[in-house]
């Protein structure tokens, strides 16, 4: 538990370099780092089916759009 609290604040203050508008009280834990767009911003629905399609796609050898 410690460990896994310990990265969470250490991803948090790595985003907080890239983006100085957040607030360590305010700010979703759910936001991450876009790489194309070099921003920082929340995760959407969008981003969470496409982690799960391509992670399926790897584990049951899937098509990540088709299945």
């Amino acid at each position: 538990m410690v460990a896994s609290l310990y990265r969470a604040l250490t991803r948090f203050a790595k985003l907080h370099l890239m983006d100085g508008r957040l607030h360590e009280e305010r700010t979703p834990l759910s936001v991450c780092h876009h790489g194309s767009a070099n921003a920082v911003r929340l995760v959407t629905t969008t981003d969470i089916e496409w982690f799960m399609r391509r992670l399926a796609a790897q584990v049951y050898h899937l098509h990540p759009v088709d299945d």
